[in-house]
């Protein structure tokens, strides 16, 4: 029979066709085959490749992934199993199973066991943001979840050999349900182990009784009586805030919250690694920890149906009735906090909060190490209690409003640059990302406080390490951690609890470079130091000094802390390039 001219095609033609067309791309053929085929099987239905590419954007159907974007998510799958999480990603706007990726991966004639190695061989920055999910069981997958791994993986290369067309689109279907309902389905994976570990069922109806109203009358009397206990024993030391326990805690809660805006499994095993520090700041801590507890209530505020906060607080009231601890002050303060209800808990804290900072203010002035650390817990939470979407809202019209005004003094404008910039990361949107926090570590230079000025800079670079690394750019991040520890150490100090949690983050990105195959060039350090110099040098300039001497100088010899040349501070930098860092 002979070929009828091609011509437009109906919808209706389209979808009569549709289940060949995806069979052929299931069988790896390239879109030009497809055409080529569809010619010699229809007289009748002759599209042309623009048609088909067209037609097949209409179904939301990806064309061939990029290489870059393959090698990323075999990463990501293979970081998943180790915690024994299957993964399906989104990569872009489309969704990618692992039967995808496989396809893939046999086109190229990359075996399975090799497919590690060549991943780590494709060094350059995916064009595609890449989101790992962990994928919703169907009924089938819901009864051959109870088998092991190997009869589960023998099971899904079957069930993909013979998978219609239609299966699959119902596989992305529930996929799309998935993400549609985050609240209800992202975590619960993640939640039960972590609810199974701190769910004490003798703590959950430890409070009766009086009304919200009398419990925050209570809980500021008792923060008020802690406060001049604290200060009539003795002053507190910051060598008491670096204490191993409570680095472990704050290390712990800050980068589980850290984490869930990329990596949920990791994000609740830092969550237990926190909570496994309580035991050890209940019975040896030397002094209470109120102000760094009240900080994680402010700053860490999740989502209700995975209420850390409110488990961290019923763990330690067991912990204290358990160590027959209950006069304590800082349980009396626990104990009125989860009196409340979520809203009225938070609204209290902060009221908390302030009262602790006015404590540490009078009694140890406004440049005290602690009193600076409490008002920057402060400042971080204002904007921390609306939902995401409403925080943008209410965040651009501070900023619009200052433009107009000029009531907004420096440092709180960071604040919101950068708050802005966290807002941006949980909606995966990393071009704004970089623009806030570009201004944000603009406006940071013009601060005139170290101690604010290198609280900005760190930041920005822990979230600008988060940025690179989405992108695939595994050593600029590192770029960027290496700089936030190097600033923390000499603006703040080798022991801040700040310089602590960004090496100890700096240790944990390593840690999964190396399991994902990624070698990391570490570069050489440059910092600039200004030093007091004798009068016949006055010329000679600031001295420069490498990273390993920096271990020679003492806190106080570092008048000026080093400065990044701002043309290094966010793009990709070369290894040979990063004296910058």
């Amino acid at each position: 029979m002979a070929s009828l001219p091609r011509r437009q095609y109906t919808a209706g033609e389209w979808e009569a066709k549709k289940s060949v067309i995806l069979k052929l791309r299931e069988e790896g053929k390239e879109l030009e085959q497809i055409v080529k085929e569809l010619d010699k099987r229809y007289a009748d239905f002759r599209p042309t490749l623009a048609m088909l590419k067209k037609r097949m954007k209409q179904w939301g159907i990806t064309s061939y992934h990029k290489e870059p974007d393959i090698a990323e998510a075999v990463r990501i799958t293979a970081d998943r199993e180790k915690i024994n999480k299957k993964t399906i990603l989104k990569i872009g706007d489309k969704w990618v199973t692992q039967d995808e990726i496989s396809r893939y991966l046999k086109r190229k004639g990359i075996h399975a066991r090799n497919q590690r190695s060549w991943a780590a061989n494709i060094m350059k920055q995916p064009a595609s943001i890449i989101e790992p999910y962990t994928p919703p069981l169907s009924r089938r997958a819901s009864q051959a979840s109870l088998r092991d791994e190997s009869a589960d993986s023998n099971e899904n290369e079957s069930d993909s050999a013979g998978a219609s067309a239609g299966s699959e689109s119902d596989a992305v279907g529930e996929l799309a349900i998935a993400v549609i309902e985050p609240e209800s389905r992202r975590f619960q994976a993640e939640v039960d182990t972590f609810l199974n570990l701190w769910s004490n069922e003798n703590v959950w109806n430890v409070i009766q009784g009086p009304r919200e109203l009398q419990m925050l009358d209570k809980a500021i009397w008792n923060t008020d009586y802690y406060c001049e206990r604290l200060f009539f024993n003795d002053a507190p030391g910051l060598s008491d805030l670096t204490a191993d326990a409570l680095n472990d805690f704050t290390n712990g809660m800050w980068k589980g919250w850290d984490f869930l805006f990329d990596d949920n499994p990791i994000a609740f095993k830092h969550f237990n690694e926190g909570f496994a520090s309580l035991n050890r700041l209940v019975l040896e801590h030397n002094r209470s920890f109120l102000p760094e507890l009240l900080e994680m209530l402010l700053n860490l505020q999740l989502e209700p149906q995975i209420d850390i906060l409110e488990k961290l607080l019923r763990q330690l009231v067991g912990l204290y009735r358990e160590y027959g601890m209950t006069n304590e002050m800082l349980y009396h303060v626990i104990e009125s906090l989860l009196a409340m209800n979520h809203v009225e808990r938070l609204e209290a804290v902060e009221r908390l909060m302030n009262n602790v900072a006015s404590h540490f203010q009078t009694r140890l002035g406004d440049d005290h190490a602690e009193t600076k650390s409490i008002q920057k817990a402060l400042t971080r939470s204002v904007y921390r209690k609306l939902p995401v979407s409403k925080a943008i809202n209410h965040l651009h019209y501070v900023i619009e409003r200052d433009e107009v005004n000029h009531d907004m003094n420096l440092y709180d404008k960071c604040n919101v640059c950068i708050e802005l910039a966290l807002c941006y990361r949980s909606q995966r949107n990393l071009e704004q990302v970089e623009v806030w926090i570009s201004k944000a570590m603009s406006l940071a230079d013009g601060l005139t406080s170290n101690f604010h000025k290198t609280d900005m800079r760190v930041r920005c670079h822990r979230v600008m390490s988060y940025v690179q690394r989405r992108k695939g750019n595994w050593q600029a991040a590192y770029g960027h951690w290496k700089a936030a520890v190097a600033e923390s150490s000499i603006g703040l100090g080798p022991k801040d609890s700040l310089t602590v949690l960004v090496e100890s983050e700096m240790a944990d990105f390593v840690e999964r470079a190396t399991l994902n195959g990624i070698v990391l060039v570490d570069p050489t350090i440059e910092l600039v130091v200004l030093e007091p110099q004798d009068e016949e040098d006055v010329d000679s300039g600031p001295r420069r000094f490498s990273a390993e001497e920096l271990g020679m100088y003492g806190e106080e010899e570092i008048l000026v802390p080093f400065d990044i040349p701002p043309e290094n501070l966010f793009g990709y930098v070369e290894p040979e390039d990063l004296s910058a860092f």
